[in-house]
């Protein structure tokens, strides 16, 4: 068809789609249109100059896009259906700048792909992680049973010599209350057979009158 200004056009003066012409709107069409793939190719190029730049400077990567695309050899369009003729038209850079910093926005299929690698991956790590955080509470915990189970056989073992001590020394005091009762009873029979001021060897009252009493009988017979 005849080109101008604005493009190839058909023989009725309306826009003809060309290979170069980028599609707006949603469908396979668009996608698979070939100024759509090389569009993206042309996206996919620029978006680590997007990431990079600031925020003031953002736009700037998606007007050279633009820019780009529309002094090609030959030029692109960004074109767009007419809902109620069917007829399309070009949407202006204005808007064409919207859709390239959408695009750059946007993650390639590929990219999109690796994101979900990298989230499965990460997921995977943090799965991992918790279940060693688990295992190692589960260890943490076991290791505190076993102390507080030696702590309650040491308890035991220092209750049971407690009480082993409490019987030595009760069998001590048994012992010493025996010798001292039996020491006692020594020194009482002593001082009753020793009486103060007489020897063991002077004769004590009841055999005098023993004595005495058996001269009076033989006194008697005589």
């Amino acid at each position: 068809g005849p080109t101008s200004k604005i493009g190839v056009l058909d023989s009725n003066g309306d826009i003809l789609v060309t290979d170069n012409d980028i599609l707006c709107g949603r469908g396979g069409m668009t996608n698979h249109h070939k100024g759509n793939k090389r569009f993206r190719d042309i996206v996919t190029l620029h978006r680590p100059d997007y990431v990079r730049a600031n925020k003031v400077n953002k736009p700037a990567v998606a007007r050279m896009i633009i820019k780009a695309i529309r002094s090609g050899d030959p030029p692109g369009r960004f074109l767009k259906k007419d809902g109620t003729n069917g007829k399309w038209f070009d949407i202006g850079d204005r808007r064409a700048a919207e859709k390239a910093s959408q695009a750059l926005r946007e993650k390639t299929p590929e990219e999109r792909c690796k994101v979900r690698a990298d989230q499965l991956s990460a997921a995977s790590k943090a799965a991992r992680i918790a279940s060693k955080a688990v295992a190692t509470k589960a260890a943490a915990a076991k290791a505190r049973a076993r102390q507080m189970k030696a702590l309650q056989q040491m308890k035991v073992a220092q209750n049971r010599n407690q009480q082993q001590l409490g019987l030595a020394a009760a069998a001590q005091k048994a012992i010493r209350d025996a010798m001292s009762a039996e020491l006692q009873m020594e020194v009482k029979n002593s001082s009753v057979g020793n009486v103060p001021g007489r020897t063991n060897s002077e004769p004590k009252k009841e055999e005098i009158r023993d004595r005495d009493d058996c001269l009076d009988v033989e006194t008697v017979k005589v």
